[in-house]
């Protein structure tokens, strides 16, 4: 079997609260008593029950980050989003890195809402009205880095991952990395082509995306018996065991 993300863990108080959110308010389905996905086979959103421990806070430091709901039209998912109640900020065009928004779950987790397409690119009546948020799917899993070359061996050499894009952010003192279980070849082989980056998004499989802090020294991690990540389940053929829970992606 193919090497994939199988699942990536939160912690959190309420389980159910948070299913419920992804289900009524993304559109995810509801797998078991702990998780939700975009469909079989596709990666899932593990809840572990953490009622111990401060509520969970997202900081720059900390050394996961969010996750991103790919879509073909974002005004569309913005605005079915909006009329559930639910905060959900301006869609933009983030330089020449992708047309955005974000908001949060009800336990602080940081969600990202990515356009399958930079916003002069977009196509009309892109979304499928038909599908949950007119086709989201779960695009990205972002953790943190403070060394580049440590953490790009342990995606490529010890995982088989590929590279698929780099997006230098100089203006914000980092730089994205994203990599997949693939064998898909990007339409340039240089990574930091920018015709790369509207090709990443559009993947049908959930990528890791790596944001190297330039100047950060090291990553906080929050303890395991306050909610917070609680890593990734892999699976498949991948080059470290099966199944096996990882951390250090992002403390490398």
């Amino acid at each position: 079997m193919a090497a994939h993300i199988e699942a990536l863990i939160l912690r959190c108080r309420n389980p159910a609260a948070q299913i419920a959110f992804y289900r009524d308010v993304l559109g995810m389905t509801q797998v078991d008593d702990t998780s939700v996905s975009y469909g079989e086979g596709m990666t899932k959103l593990t809840f572990q029950p953490c009622p111990t421990g401060d509520a969970y806070a997202h900081t720059r430091d900390n050394l996961y980050w969010k996750i991103a709901i790919t879509l073909p039209d974002v005004d569309h998912a913005c605005a079915a989003i909006a009329q559930k109640g639910i905060a959900v900020t301006q869609p933009h065009q983030f330089q020449d890195i992708g047309y955005l928004a974000h908001l949060s779950d009800p336990e602080g987790f940081q969600i990202e809402l990515l356009q399958h397409r930079f916003e002069s690119n977009q196509l009309t009546g892109a979304a499928d009205l038909s599908a949950p948020l007119g086709g989201a799917g779960f695009g990205l899993i972002t953790l943190r880095t403070v060394d580049i070359d440590a953490a790009t061996s342990v995606c490529c050499d010890d995982l088989g991952m590929t590279l698929l894009c780099v997006e230098p952010v100089m203006s914000h003192g980092f730089t994205l990395y994203f990599f997949a279980f693939t064998d898909e070849n990007p339409p340039s082989v240089d990574p930091k082509a920018v015709v790369n980056r509207e090709w990443t998004y559009q993947r049908p499989y959930t990528v890791l995306e790596l944001q190297h802090l330039h100047d950060a020294q090291q990553l906080r991690v929050t303890p395991e018996d306050a909610p917070g990540y609680g890593g990734m389940l892999l699976s498949g053929d991948t080059h470290l065991p099966s199944g096996m829970i990882l951390g250090k992606l992002g403390r490398a």
